[in-house]
């Protein structure tokens, strides 16, 4: 697609894709329109031409920012903008369609709110035009005019004869879900890690003894240096790796059991993993894991938890305070320190990492192995 866009093309279209942007910020973008309208104004495209734009080039790329747990709320630069635009760009044509079918409902919200009065400021009250129509994401099973097709009634003979073209064809058509979903997930990942480190702030990692990171490491994740996002083996694992828990936190807006584990799986092993490095994972880890509620609100990352449960800044717990919210991660409402559960969990903890026992098999996240007789 950008192969389509030549220099001088690129660089008409840049101030607008900035402009446009702004319409996707998490605050009262009206503080825009004066910006938006002068850019629109400069550009000398048409009405039409703009909303193309917006639908086609600006609003697969920062629609995530409105439905995103942590949230840009000043204007993206410039420069970065048009990076992320022709990065987009650059996709092959299904990644490209799959974003715009998935951004389609929240840009056309964005269109109806903003644009009537973008559009009369920039191009003087020209005749109000109808919203370029999109095709439904799926079909409107809940419109009265539509209705299933009827299935014709299958003998048990025509089952078996047709049974292993039906389950292939299930399989690629399952394949190809999870394929458009990890591409979504790659398009997305530059603006997630953008706003990923803007809420985390300055790394922990730094300010935390070693011996406080490599507890964590053996408790949270025993394989993380060596894996590549999942692991099936090590004793203790479990099912979530540290690369997993963060794509659950930055990449879902709800996650359940089922399909989105998989999806989470492909995610953290092909697009993560390879994104940033293990000590950026760490760092992300340590400062947006959930720590659940207290007080009506969420409890984000360890130094959040230090101050929520014991009053003190990270850096003043002892290794067993620290150990108890380490001990908080699998379940963190029902685990909190100074409940006897976290208590138990610490004391199993705490026999491990000194090697008097080990864990039993790869699900034992409970270190049941370790628990006193």
């Amino acid at each position: 697609m950008t192969g389509e866009l030549s220099a001088t093309m690129i660089k008409r279209r840049a101030p607008v894709w900035a402009a446009l942007s702004d319409l996707f910020v998490d605050t009262d973008v009206s503080i825009f329109y004066s910006d938006i309208v002068q850019a629109l104004r400069k550009s000398r495209f048409t009405p039409e031409e703009v909303e193309h734009i917006l639908f086609d080039e600006v609003g697969p790329v920062f629609y995530t920012n409105l439905i995103a747990e942590n949230r840009v709320w000043s204007a993206w630069p410039p420069e970065q903008v048009r990076d992320l635009v022709l990065d987009f760009l650059e996709l092959p044509p299904f990644q490209r369609r799959a974003a715009l079918d998935e951004s389609a409902e929240l840009v056309e919200d964005i269109f109806h709110e903003h644009w009537p009065l973008l559009r009369d400021a920039a191009w003087g009250g020209r005749p109000k035009r109808a919203a370029k129509p999109r095709p439904p994401a799926r079909p409107a099973s809940h419109s009265p005019s539509f209705s299933w097709p009827r299935l014709p009634a299958l003998r048990w003979s025509r089952v078996l004869v047709w049974g292993p073209g039906l389950l292939a064809a299930l399989v690629l058509a399952f394949g190809g879900y999870q394929a458009l979903a990890l591409a979504r997930a790659k398009a997305r990942t530059p603006l997630i890690l953008q706003q990923a480190w803007a809420e985390a702030g300055p790394p922990l990692s730094r300010e935390l003894p070693v011996s406080w990171i490599e507890a964590l490491i053996r408790v949270e994740d025993p394989g993380f240096r060596r894996h590549h996002g999942v692991d099936f083996e090590t004793p203790g694992q479990g099912m979530t790796t540290i690369t997993q828990a963060l794509v659950k936190r930055l990449y879902f807006r709800h996650f359940s059991p089922g399909i989105a584990k998989i999806e989470q799986s492909l995610i953290a092993r092909f697009v993560l993993d390879e994104a940033i490095t293990k000590e950026e994972q760490l760092d992300l880890f340590l400062s947006l894991a959930y720590f659940g509620t207290q007080d009506g609100r969420d409890v984000i990352g360890f130094r959040d938890a230090a101050t929520a449960y014991y009053g003190r800044a990270l850096g003043e717990l002892d290794s067993r305070e620290f150990l108890a919210l380490v001990a908080m991660l699998p379940a963190p409402n029902d685990l909190r320190p100074g409940t006897p559960q976290n208590s138990e969990r610490v004391t199993r903890i705490e026999r491990m990492l000194a090697d008097e026992c080990m864990p039993s098999n790869w699900a034992d996240v409970w270190l049941n192995a370790c628990a006193q007789q």
